[in-house]
């Protein structure tokens, strides 16, 4: 692994807090802040990019 990748895994591996919104039927749902794609609360890193998720306790 080059600097680089291991400073991306780093950055990856630093949890980041789902952007919550509303769906079209007005449900809470989340959006992970680095990709935009949909996660949920059991979901600990993004399925579609890996970013570690921080849900509030």
């Amino acid at each position: 692994m080059d600097p680089d990748q291991a400073a991306k895994a780093a950055e990856k591996n630093t949890p980041t807090e789902p952007k919550e919104i509303q769906d079209w039927n007005g449900i809470t749902a989340y959006e992970c802040e680095n990709c935009g794609c949909d996660v949920f609360e059991t979901q600990n890193y993004c399925p579609y990019c890996g970013q570690r998720l921080k849900w509030e306790e």
